[in-house]
């Protein structure tokens, strides 16, 4: 078959339309931006809640921890919380909305490819996450005593974060069926990971198997690697959880690939 003989359609599938995956980012985008005070704005006031609460429990101690006050030890994993939660929400509740009011249609009839859908909806995510953990930042700047040590260090794990926890929420807006799977998987899930990660505390003061379980845990390596990028503080080898990061987000990211290849949960 000659190259004349191809449909239009197959053509553009062999070279990336950008148009395309560029019109998707900005749905995406704009989705969170529309209601901004409620899925930017507010994870912004909880940190600043959570930093409250614990300077009014602690005002009369002075903790430190790893040598610093215990509010600059807690910062970076307030702003990491908020990225992994805002990522993982806007691209679980997308693609479980789109499901639920039938227009996923829309999305299966463009002329976009498996890469451009999984681009397109994890670029829009991961947007919303380094957004809201940036907010986050600058709210928290006028309170707590921290300096950009390692501006590298910062950037590679809040983009490893929001782009992680953006798949991961891929993953489960494809599977759920129903709000309450989203809200089961962000409560049982999430939340809890994202706490138990090394955000209000040193992982090496839990007693064994915990300690070990938490080193397993991926968001452990980005609450650590974005400590130490903020304060210079770490307690882990930071090439090792550099690694476990990129090579979780790339399988991560090829996995949701494939199920969009296939058109799981997509097509009825």
């Amino acid at each position: 078959m000659s190259k004349n003989d191809l449909s239009p359609r197959l053509l553009y599938y062999r070279h990336l339309n950008a148009q395309g995956l560029w019109s998707l980012y900005q749905r995406e985008v704009r989705r969170f931006l529309v209601v901004w005070v409620q899925t930017v704005a507010t994870p912004a006031i909880t940190a600043l809640i959570f930093l409250a609460i614990f300077s009014l429990a602690f005002q009369r101690t002075e903790i430190r921890v790893s040598g610093l006050p215990f509010s600059t030890f807690i910062m970076p994993g307030l702003v990491m919380m908020s990225i992994i939660q805002g990522a993982f929400a806007n691209t679980s509740s997308s693609l479980l909305v789109s499901k639920l009011q039938g227009n996923i249609a829309d999305l299966l009839l463009a002329p976009l490819s498996a890469s451009e859908m999984t681009l397109g909806i994890v670029l829009g995510g991961a947007t919303r996450g380094f957004i809201v953990g940036l907010l986050v930042v600058l709210a928290l700047l006028p309170f707590v005593e921290f300096s950009f040590l390692h501006p590298f260090v910062i950037l590679y794990n809040a983009l490893c974060a929001a782009v992680l926890l953006s798949v991961f929420g891929a993953f489960v807006g494809l599977w759920a069926e129903k709000f309450e799977h989203v809200a089961a998987l962000t409560s049982f899930v999430v939340v809890p990971l994202s706490f138990l990660s090394g955000t209000f505390y040193r992982i090496d003061s839990l007693p064994e198997p915990f300690q070990t379980l938490a080193r397993l845990d991926p968001l452990f390596y980005l609450v650590d690697g974005l400590r130490y990028g903020f304060t210079g503080v770490a307690e882990s080898n930071l090439v090792l959880g550099a690694g476990v990061l990129l090579g979780t987000t790339v399988l991560c990211s090829l996995g949701l690939w494939w199920l969009f290849v296939i058109g799981y949960k997509l097509r009825k």
